[in-house]
C-alpha cells in the first residue's frame, strides 16, 4: 500500500508542472527623446549681380533662407569690401563697405526684439576677414522674433552699402556677404552662417 502512494504522488506532481508552463512573458521600459534647437541658413542665390554703378554710395539687398524650431533667434551679418577681379591682393583700391550705414536685417515675417529697441539696423562694430583673405566688417548681434507659429521658416533680407570713389578704375569688383544666425544672444553661442558672393 505504501508503494502505491509513492507512484500516485509522482503522477500528480508531473501533471501539475505541465499545466503551469509559461507561454507568454512581457515587460516594458520608458522611451524618451529631446528635440534639440536647430538652425539652417542658406543664400537664395549663389551669386548676386549688383549691376552697373558709378561714383557714390550704393546698396544691395541679399536674401537668405532661415529655418529654426525656435521663435527667437539672434543674427548678425558681415560683408567684405569689393575687390577688383575678386582678388584681395589687387593693387586697385577696393570698394569699401559703408560702415556709417550699418547693415539692415529684415525678416519677411518677424521683427527685431522690442527689448533691444526694435531697430532692424545693426552697427558694424568689428573688422572682419573672410576665409578668402578679403577684409570687411561684421555687425553686432541682434535678437529677432518670428511672427510665424513657433518656428522660423522664411527669407531674411540683408542690406549692405558700399562706396565708389570718384574716378574708380572700371571693371568687375566682387566680395562676400554672410548672415550669421545664433540660438542665443550669448557671446559664446555657436553660429550657423552662409556666405554669398556679391
Amino acid at each position: 500500500m505504501k508503494k502505491t502512494a509513492v507512484v500516485l504522488g509522482s503522477t500528480l506532481a508531473l501533471f501539475a508542472s505541465i499545466a503551469s508552463a509559461q507561454e507568454v512573458a512581457d515587460s516594458e521600459t520608458t522611451v524618451f527623446v529631446n528635440v534639440a534647437s536647430n538652425l539652417a541658413v542658406n543664400p537664395e542665390k549663389e551669386a548676386v549681380n549688383i549691376g552697373d554703378v558709378m561714383s557714390g554710395t550704393f546698396g544691395k539687398i541679399v536674401k537668405f533662407s532661415v529655418q529654426s524650431n525656435r521663435e527667437q533667434v539672434w543674427m548678425s551679418a558681415s560683408a567684405t569690401h569689393l575687390y577688383k577681379g575678386m582678388d584681395p591682393n589687387s593693387v586697385v583700391d577696393p570698394l569699401m563697405v559703408d560702415t556709417a550705414s550699418g547693415v539692415t536685417i529684415t525678416p519677411t515675417s518677424g521683427q527685431r526684439l522690442m527689448a533691444e529697441g526694435g531697430d532692424n539696423t545693426l552697427a558694424l562694430t568689428k573688422e572682419w576677414t573672410h576665409s578668402s583673405g578679403m577684409k570687411g566688417y561684421k555687425s553686432e548681434r541682434g535678437g529677432f522674433e518670428s511672427s510665424q507659429d513657433k518656428i522660423w521658416d522664411q527669407y531674411v533680407d540683408v542690406d549692405f552699402s558700399w562706396v565708389v570713389p570718384t574716378l574708380q578704375t572700371e571693371g568687375e569688383y566682387g566680395g562676400y556677404v554672410s548672415l550669421w544666425v545664433y540660438i542665443s544672444g550669448a557671446a559664446s553661442a555657436p553660429a550657423m552662417d552662409s556666405g554669398e558672393e556679391a
